[in-house]
């Protein structure tokens, strides 16, 4: 009698794959006990990859979800109604946490997110460079050369659509194309604690749909520096163009330990080290750590300080993203500092890091 979604997670296969091939019994508790820790999310998609190859889930997973159902306590109250449209933080997490959504929330439709003082912001979801040109179609933007840093990866993108077609049509898994939960933590945490952003200089890295930058100029932060790399940019200049007029939103090329983007982004900064840096669910790979912590250093002063969210889309890199964090940060966990926000992120790294003190 459970509907289950769609929106199947890597780490959620890799977990059912270790429990089904049943190589030890230690490699079958480990992987249940990820399911216990992801809660209903990675139980859901687990029970749908189940269904989809036609075998029969372990008893224990049944016992979880009835405990689950069970023991699941209803959303806190008093906090900051925002959130989607439709389902705001204060409803159940199911109907807001990107893990639950269809394929077709995840990378058809528009995201629309409402703000604590009732405005809505929107971003736009596509897995292919054809839906984005719909995109602009419909909101009738036109790149102009003479913006080379967006007009000039706009063409790219668009010939490696035509050339690569059926490989990104089928593959959503792209860069910078829908918003993950890491995005929904942070967006939770700076919107029922607007003091974190307003007057401050942010520079985000890996920025994707926009959606968190977005966020932060409308909270009223005094400087938005969106990066990511230069095939995203296009779409980081429509959120913006759409859901920031009037604000200081920049949008820039930002490869990671690259030291030419890093100089660039600290001459618009005027060489000073921003006040916040945020970061959410940019790291898929263990090869992609070491360069983020070097650009997080390179950015940071004694002053800054960084928010990071990451979702466990590999569980490896996450591992090692924890372990480099606190070999060159000084580390808290949000989730214990800002219980009452951040419950429902608890299978998640939600840190705020700084330089160690000298």
């Amino acid at each position: 009698g459970i509907k289950l979604k769609q929106g199947v997670g890597v780490h959620a296969w890799r977990t059912w794959h270790h429990v089904r091939s049943g190589r030890n019994e230690e490699e079958e508790g480990r992987g249940m006990v990820m399911i216990g820790r992801a809660k209903t999310r990675t139980i859901m998609q687990t029970m749908h990859e189940a269904r989809r190859h036609r075998t029969q889930p372990p008893p224990s997973l049944v016992s979880l979800i009835a405990m689950h159902l069970i023991f699941s306590a209803g959303p806190a109250s008093g906090r900051v109604d925002c959130g989607l449209v439709g389902a705001p933080f204060s409803s159940h997490v199911s109907t807001w946490r990107r893990s639950y959504a269809s394929w077709q929330d995840r990378f058809q439709k528009p995201l629309r997110f409402k703000l604590p003082d009732g405005s809505t912001i929107t971003v736009e979801q596509y897995p292919s460079s054809k839906a984005f040109e719909d995109v602009l179609s419909k909101r009738n933007i036109v790149f102009d050369d003479a913006d080379e840093e967006i007009f000039f990866p706009y063409e790219i993108e668009k010939k490696k659509m035509q050339e690569e077609t059926s490989r990104i049509e089928n593959d959503p898994a792209d860069t910078g194309i829908t918003v993950w939960d890491g995005t929904m933590a942070l967006a939770r945490l700076f919107c029922s604690n607007p003091s974190i952003v307003q007057g401050k200089n942010i520079l985000e890295l890996g920025s994707g749909t926009g959606l968190l930058g977005c966020i932060c100029s409308r909270l009223d932060c005094e400087t938005m520096i969106m990066t990511d790399l230069k095939q995203v940019l296009p779409r980081l200049h429509v959120a913006s163009k759409i859901n920031c007029r009037g604000r200081n939103v920049v949008v820039k090329t930002l490869e990671w330990g690259k030291s030419t983007d890093e100089d660039h982004i600290m001459d618009t900064l005027e060489n000073i080290a921003p006040d916040v840096i945020i970061c959410s669910d940019i790291v898929y790979h263990e090869s992609a750590v070491e360069s983020i912590v070097q650009t997080l250093k390179r950015f940071m002063d004694a002053k800054t300080r960084v928010f990071l969210a990451q979702d466990s889309h590999n569980t490896d890199a996450m591992r090692f993203l924890e372990e480099n964090c606190r070999r060159n940060f000084e580390v808290v966990d949000l989730k214990e500092r800002h219980a009452s926000e951040l419950s429902e992120f608890d299978d998640m790294i939600v840190q705020e890091l700084s330089l160690p003190k000298l």
